[in-house]
């Protein structure tokens, strides 16, 4: 970080939650690329450089991007209370409607799966079934708090024939109805296989060849990591998650984006016969397992990627 012990202290001061704390460092930690180019600390950047900053974050979205200038803001704030700084301006020239100017606009395009073929497209780039199931199991809306509905999803709970997903777990459970051949394809298949194949089975022949443990899980990790039989770890699944966007060139995907594509899916569908209203933006959320209440940003996002698909 730049200028360190002024930050620690911004940190110990503002901050008394430890993951707060470490979220606010991983900002400060891509603010200080500016800030020794700059010559200055964050506090004292001028609007231009503000903006520079801004543009930096590189951020698909206006939430995304309002929760790091936030944290900036409260920061030059802080400084000018505790007499580090000058009051500064520039902090309180730029306004929320002021955000959507400085997203990336090649992030913002890229960051969703538009329709299932794509999805599929992107499937076919992935050589290993449980790691195309991730993407598919996402698309179709089981994910959950800390991806708790994908990594504890059991075998029992596909129905290959009756081509349903029972969640059973976290905070909605519900079932899934008529899902996608193509979908159930993959999952049985991954659910069937045990071997694994290193690299993304890039050249099958050399690629070392792992074998997945043997759990009641649909998402297994390999004989290295959890041997008692336990789901795979969030970390797990970042690591996986990690290895998948460089596969497949989409690096502007995460899971909660995989997630939200298949939540617009299904307001597509609705949408063919009708206006979009509050219930269905907060049914459309509980079929995908999240919170209704954020039916609003829901709302902001849908209406963001209709302008770019």
């Amino acid at each position: 970080m730049y200028n360190k012990e002024q930050k620690e202290r911004f940190l110990n001061d503002f901050f008394y939650n430890k993951e707060t704390q470490r979220m606010v460092t991983y900002t400060f930690e891509k603010t200080a690329v500016l800030e020794e180019q700059f010559d200055t600390d964050l506090c004292n950047f001028n609007q231009v450089q503000l903006i520079d900053l801004l543009r930096y974050f590189n951020c698909p979205t206006e939430n995304a991007l309002g929760k790091y200038f936030n944290q900036i803001k409260q920061y030059a704030k802080w400084c000018t209370q505790n007499g580090l700084c000058t009051y500064n301006p520039a902090y309180f020239n730029i306004f929320r409607k002021d955000l959507k100017k400085y997203i990336n606009i090649y992030a913002v395009e890229n960051q969703y799966i538009k329709d299932r073929t794509e999805l599929y497209n992107v499937c076919e780039d992935i050589y290993n079934a449980v790691d195309r199931a991730i993407i598919v199991l996402l698309y179709e809306g089981v994910g959950g708090e800390k991806l708790t509905e994908l990594r504890e999803l059991k075998k029992t709970d596909v129905k290959i024939i009756t081509k349903e997903i029972n969640i059973t777990n976290g905070e909605y459970p519900r079932p899934l109805s008529n899902v996608d051949d193509r979908t159930m394809d993959i999952l049985e298949e991954a659910i069937n296989t045990y071997e694994y194949y290193t690299n993304n089975g890039e050249s099958v022949a050399k690629a070392p060849k792992r074998y997945m443990i043997e759990s009641d899980y649909v998402i297994r990790p390999t004989k290295m990591h959890n041997m008692d039989g336990s789901p795979i770890s969030s970390m797990g699944i970042d690591v996986k998650f990690s290895k998948i966007k460089k596969w497949t060139g989409k690096y502007y995907l995460t899971a909660t984006n995989i997630i939200y594509s298949g939540i617009f899916e299904k307001l597509a569908k609705i949408e063919e016969n009708k206006e979009l209203d509050t219930m269905d933006y907060r049914e459309t959320l509980i079929k995908s397992g999240i919170n209704p209440e954020s039916y609003g940003m829901l709302k902001e996002r849908y209406e963001t990627y209709k302008k770019y698909k």
